[in-house]
């Protein structure tokens, strides 16, 4: 059984493309993808950094079984 992790996901129907959140994520998991923000799962650790500096609440951790 593979354990299950937890990976940032943005609600790009809620992100404003603030950029509030590329600043807090350790791993630079975030980046700007048009007008919202993108979580690169691959890089994301899970911390949750991001979701604390959303005013919009368009971050969210989501439960994530790597391959």
């Amino acid at each position: 059984m593979r354990a299950m992790t937890q990976r940032a996901f943005v609600d790009e129907k809620i992100c404003s493309g603030c950029e509030a959140c590329l600043s807090l994520c350790p791993t630079e998991a975030i980046k700007m993808q048009g007008d919202y923000a993108f979580v690169m799962a691959l890089f994301c650790k899970g911390c949750g950094y991001c979701i604390e500096g959303c005013g919009e609440e368009a971050i969210r951790l989501l439960d994530y079984a790597p391959i």
